[in-house]
């Protein structure tokens, strides 16, 4: 799917291959940082060895420019594990671009999100997501959105 402005192409969601995982994995750690600062760097460190080896278990969706990879969506039959995006190329529709993309392959979506990642809430919400319920993720003990967007 090749999304353009004028007569140049910006850029093109396509599955994610096994040469971009490393890619991949750099984006969701640096994004994770970026986004999460309630929660300490090490937690997103730690992690990284695991989110490497579950990577090629996601259905996964790049956003790819001339410059490389910009950002990706990785889905669990309806759930989004994730939606990350590089610093340098957020605010410019990739987001959305993604999250349409994973609309038109299915009839619901459920996803998970810190509650004080304000921005990322705000756009889900944009998006037609709902929050469906409030919980505690486990793990870092921060209180989080269920949220579902249904055609």
């Amino acid at each position: 799917m090749k999304f353009q402005t004028g007569e140049h192409t910006v850029g093109t969601i396509r599955p994610a291959q096994k040469e971009d995982l490393s890619v991949i994995a750099q984006i969701w750690l640096e994004a994770n940082i970026q986004a999460h600062s309630f929660i300490p760097i090490a937690y997103w460190q730690n992690h990284l060895p695991m989110v490497k080896k579950l990577l090629p278990q996601a259905e996964i969706f790049v956003y790819e420019t001339p410059d490389g990879i910009q950002g990706f969506l990785g889905m669990n039959r309806d759930y989004i594990e994730g939606l990350f995006i590089r610093r340098e190329a957020r605010s410019q529709g990739i987001g959305k671009r993604l999250i349409d993309c994973a609309k038109g392959r299915k009839q619901r979506l459920t996803l998970s999100v810190y509650r004080n990642n304000t921005g990322a809430v705000k756009f889900y919400q944009r998006e037609g997501f709902q929050i469906e319920r409030e919980g505690i993720d486990p793990d870092t003990g921060e209180a989080e959105y269920a949220m579902i967007w249904e055609r």
